[in-house]
C-alpha cells in the first residue's frame, strides 16, 4: 500500500488517468474531473482549489488522501499542481519537484507509528490526452528519491536512515467506460530501484554498545502489464461484489537481478544475510469468475552467518522456484478446472551445513528437487465472500470430482520418487470411504535409490537398523522390483466398491 501510493503520488496519480487514445480534444477540466474520479474508485481522495485562466487549470492545496480500514492514513499535499492545455488537444501536467507523505499506522491492538516521507522527482513528463469519456495518460521520470525523514513509534522517535530511488520510470494507463463498466489498460518500466535502511535502535541496558540495523536492496528492469474491466459503481474494497458485478483482470510483472544484504547487532546476537535472485515473474489474473496466480524465481542464493549460527556460514541455492495456481472462486453446481504447481528445483546447501550429519561425505550430495504438480475438477457449495453463509454451512465447502496428479518428484542424497496418476470421486458415496467422496483410479509410484539410501543411513548411524527392516517390508507391501538396479515400482488402485490394490493384491 505504501509503495503504491508513493509511485503514484509522485506520478501525480499515473493511475488515476482513464482511456485509449481518440481523436477528439480533452481539456484540463476533464482532466482534473477524471482524477478525482479514478481516487474515488481506489478509495483515495482528491482534493484542491480551482482556478482557471486562459488554456491553464491551476489547483491549489491539492491532497490525496487513502485511508483503510484497519487505521491506516496516507496523505499527500502536493501543493500546487497546474494542468495546460496544449495545441495538439492534449494536457500537460505539472506539480511541484518535491513534496511529502505523511503515513500514520494506528491499528486497535499494536504499536501506533508515523513516518514523514520526502519525495523528490526530476525530469517529469506527465502528459494527458484522448476524450471526456476515453483519456490516456503517459508519464515518464528520470529520477524519483524518497527519503524518510521521520519515524516515530508510539510517540518515541526512530534513530533511522530510509531511502530509495526509482531510475528512469515510465508508463501508461488507459480507461474507457463502457456500459457501466470501465475498461483499463496500463504498462510501467523501471530501469532500477534500490532500498538502504540504517537503523540504530536504543541502547539496552547493560549493552556495552548500540546495536544497528543496515539493509540495502537493488532491483533491476522491472516492467508490468495489466488489464481490467471494472464494474463502475461498486465498492473497490468489496472483493465479493467486485467479482459478482463481473471484475475480470489480467497482469504481468518481471524483473531482473535482485539483490539484499542485511547486517544487523543487538546486545545478544549478531547476524548477516546477504540473497540474490537472477529474474522473477508474476502472472496474475480473474477472468470469468477464475482465480489464477503464478510466481516464479531463477537462480536464488541465500547465505548466513552469525553469533547464534554454528559454523562461519550457511549457504543455500535454488535454481528455479515454480508456484502455480488456478481455481474458480464462484459458487456454482458444475465442476470446473483447476491446478497447484509447486515446485523446488535445484536446491542446494553448502558442504559446511552438509557436515553438521554427513562429516564422511557418504551420502550424495546432489541437488534436491520437490515437484508437486496436481490438476483436476471442482465446484464451490458456498460463496466464499459470504461470512454468514460459510459460518452456517452444512457439510464439506464444495465438492472434488476430479484429481490428476501430473507430476511428483522428490529426489534427495541419491534417490529419487517420482509418480503419475489419476482419480475420479462419487460425491454422493460419503460412506465407503468415512465420510470421503468415494475414488476410483490409479497412482502409479517409481523409487530409484531407495535401498541404497537407506543402507547409508544405517551405516552413519542415523536410523537403527530394526526401524529398515520395517521400512522395507512396507516397501515390500506396496512394492515390487522394477527394471533398473536399486529399482521399485508400485500400482496403487483404489475402486469404487472400496477396495485399494497394491500391484494386483488387494490390501482392503
Amino acid at each position: 500500500m505504501l509503495y503504491r501510493n508513493m509511485v503514484s503520488s509522485a506520478s501525480l496519480m499515473a493511475g488515476l488517468f482513464a482511456g485509449q487514445m481518440a481523436l477528439a480534444d480533452v481539456t484540463a477540466q476533464e482532466v482534473w474531473d477524471n482524477m478525482v474520479r479514478m481516487a474515488a474508485m481506489s478509495n483515495e481522495t482528491l482534493t484542491g482549489t480551482l482556478s482557471q485562466k486562459g488554456d491553464t487549470l491551476t489547483v491549489n492545496d491539492t491532497v490525496l488522501t487513502y485511508i483503510d480500514d484497519e487505521g491506516t492514513t496516507v496523505t499527500v499535499p502536493l501543493g500546487t499542481m497546474t494542468l495546460e492545455e496544449k495545441r495538439n488537444g492534449s494536457v500537460e501536467i505539472n506539480s511541484p519537484d518535491s513534496y511529502q507523505m505523511l503515513v500514520n499506522v494506528a491499528p486497535e491492538d499494536g504499536e501506533k507509528v508515523e513516518i514523514v516521507i520526502d519525495v523528490t522527482q526530476s525530469d517529469a513528463d506527465i502528459i494527458a490526452s484522448g476524450s471526456r469519456e476515453a483519456m490516456k495518460m503517459t508519464y515518464e521520470f528520470g529520477k524519483i528519491e524518497l527519503d524518510v525523514s521521520s519515524l516515530t513509534v508510539d510517540g518515541e522517535k526512530v534513530d533511522a536512515k530510509i531511502s530509495g530511488t526509482l531510475n528512469d520510470l515510465d508508463g501508461a494507463y488507459e480507461m474507457t467506460p463502457n456500459g457501466g463498466m470501465i475498461l483499463t489498460k496500463s504498462e510501467m518500466s523501471l530501469s532500477s530501484a534500490d532500498a538502504t535502511v540504517k537503523a540504530t535502535p536504543p541502547a539496552e541496558e547493560g549493552a556495552e554498545k548500540e546495536g544497528h540495523l543496515n539493509l540495502e536492496l537493488t532491483i533491476a528492469d522491472v516492467a508490468s502489464a495489466s488489464k481490467a474491466t471494472m464494474p463502475e459503481n461498486v465498492d473497490p474494497t468489496d472483493f465479493g461484489a467486485m467479482v459478482e458485478a463481473g471484475l475480470d483482470t489480467t497482469g504481468t510483472l518481471t524483473h531482473g537481478a535482485v539483490t539484499m544484504a542485511i547486517d544487523f547487532a543487538d546486545k545478544m546476537e549478531t547476524g548477516q544475510v546477504n540473497a540474490s535472485v537472477a529474474s522473477g515473474l508474476i502472472d496474475f489474473g480473474l477472468v470469468g469468475g477464475v482465480v489464477s496466480y503464478r510466481n516464479t524465481y531463477r537462480d536464488t542464493s541465500i547465505s548466513a552467518s552469525g553469533s547464534n549460527i554454528p559454523l562461519p556460514m550457511v549457504a543455500f541455492g535454488l535454481a528455479e522456484t515454480d508456484f502455480n495456481i488456478q481455481m474458480p472462486l464462484a459458487k456454482g453446481d458444475e465442476p470446473q478446472d483447476f491446478t497447484f504447481l509447486t515446485a523446488l528445483r535445484g536446491l542446494t546447501i553448502s558442504e559446511d551445513l552438509w557436515g553438521l550429519f554427513d562429516p564422511a561425505g557418504q551420502l550424495p550430495h546432489d541437488p534436491v528437487n520437490l515437484v508437486i504438480d496436481l490438476a483436476g475438477k471442482g465446484n464451490w457449495a458456498i460463496n466464499l465472500f459470504d461470512q454468514d453463509e460459510a459460518k452456517t454451512m452444512q457439510g464439506p465447502p464444495g465438492e472434488l470430482h476430479e484429481l490428476n496428479v501430473n507430476d511428483l518428484e522428490l529426489t534427495v542424497a541419491g534417490a529419487s520418487l517420482t509418480g503419475k496418476g489419476g482419480f475420479t470421486f462419487d460425491n454422493t458415496d460419503l460412506t465407503t470411504f468415512n465420510g470421503t467422496p468415494a475414488p476410483d483410479g490409479t497412482l502409479n509410484l517409481k523409487l530409484v535409490g531407495g535401498n541404497t539410501l537407506l543402507d547409508t543411513l544405517v551405516a552413519m548411524g542415523l536410523v537403527p537398523e530394526d526401524q529398515v527392516m520395517g521400512m522395507r517390508m512396507m516397501m515390500g507391501l506396496f512394492a515390487r522390483p522394477g527394471d533398473g538396479e536399486d529399482t521399485m515400482v508400485s500400482e496403487i488402485t483404489v475402486k469404487p466398491d472400496g477396495q485399494v490394490l497394491a500391484n494386483g493384491q488387494r490390501l482392503k
